[in-house]
């Protein structure tokens, strides 16, 4: 099965117009990921796409990932083994060497659906938008084998963002999916490269900045990749580490042109009472597991006040969204 031995149909060298497929680059930042990195590499590979552009850069990896990566070698435009400064160092890297019209990452424990890349190029032409975020499955790995837990759509989920962050009063509504985000070349020249400061929000804090450059989405409910969901990966791990950096990346994204500094605030004290709330409750279940019943049930009165706290807090923020002049107009 997908994607091991299966290959989407090759499309025609030329689109029905008889203008060339424009180039499409994708970058896969990779570190220690041997058991998933050549399902990933693979659904690229075997999209059928006649101007790819594929880019590996692999951050010194031990557990075989180089041999792997070798393997394709003859088919990647680009790669390295080296040392980096993390994720978002690595993807920069990756995007220095990538010339396409139309760009997107994919992280090593994830993949592409079959026909993803023809469906997101002629998305991104006919609606003429400059960046799409589509539908993600989450999967995780049974005897070597995807298996589907839940879709993930842009269309059904908590905002991007809760408070009107935007200086001009923007409100964006979709649910942030990461694996599914592609975008044209002129959205990373305007907007800049990742953020290298940050290891969790870095797609998230990028994608905030293009809009704020005034970049256009288009969002669809279809998926197109999936979310690699293991013990190891990074988004099941360190929720916490997640959610303290997400409220420190809104509270400095708001000194920056094109936001609103009040609402960044708010924002980060948002994003702040959700990690005390987590952290409360890790805490509440140690002390529960350690037989101290006191200290646990301090803990878990304290997690509720938290909690209603970050209530009342959403509840002003979509307060706030109901606010905007009828003037703006909300992006569809």
């Amino acid at each position: 099965g997908w994607p091991w031995d299966e290959a989407s149909p090759p499309l025609p060298p030329r689109m029905a117009d008889g203008s060339p497929w424009p180039r499409v680059s994708i970058v896969t930042p990779s570190l220690n990921q041997a058991a998933y990195l050549e399902a990933t590499i693979r659904s690229v590979l075997l999209q059928g796409y006649p101007n790819l552009e594929y880019i590996i850069i692999d951050g010194g990896s031990t557990d075989g990932s180089l041999e792997i990566i070798q393997k394709y070698a003859p088919w990647l435009e680009y790669w390295v083994s080296e040392p980096d400064n993390g994720q978002a160092h690595a993807i920069n890297k990756g995007f220095q060497h990538a010339s396409g019209e139309i760009m997107a990452w994919i992280n090593s424990d994830d993949s592409y659906y079959p026909e993803a890349f023809h469906f997101v190029v002629t998305q991104l032409i006919s609606s003429g938008k400059d960046l799409l975020i589509a539908g993600v499955d989450v999967i995780e790995w049974e005897h070597h084998k995807p298996v589907i837990r839940k879709h993930v759509s842009p269309l059904i989920g908590p905002p991007i963002h809760a408070f009107p962050i935007f200086s001009n009063g923007r409100v964006e509504d979709f649910f942030f999916t990461q694996p599914s985000m592609f975008w044209r070349k002129s959205v990373w020249e305007h907007t800049g490269c990742l953020n290298e400061n940050l290891h969790y929000v870095m797609d998230r804090e990028w994608c905030l900045r293009a809009l704020a450059k005034g970049a256009q989405v288009l969002t669809l409910d279809k998926p197109v990749a999936r979310f690699g969901w293991h013990a190891s990966s990074k988004s099941q791990t360190q929720n916490l580490a997640f959610f303290y950096e997400a409220s420190m990346m809104y509270w400095q994204i708001g000194t920056r042109e094109g936001f609103n500094r009040q609402a960044c605030i708010m924002e980060a004290i948002y994003a702040y009472l959700r990690y005390a709330q987590s952290s409360l409750q890790n805490k509440q279940n140690y002390y529960w597991s350690q037989g101290n019943r006191l200290r646990s049930f301090s803990v878990k009165t304290l997690a509720r006040m938290v909690r209603k706290l970050r209530i009342s807090l959403k509840k002003y923020a979509e307060h706030q969204r109901k606010e905007i002049p009828i003037n703006v107009v909300r992006n569809p």
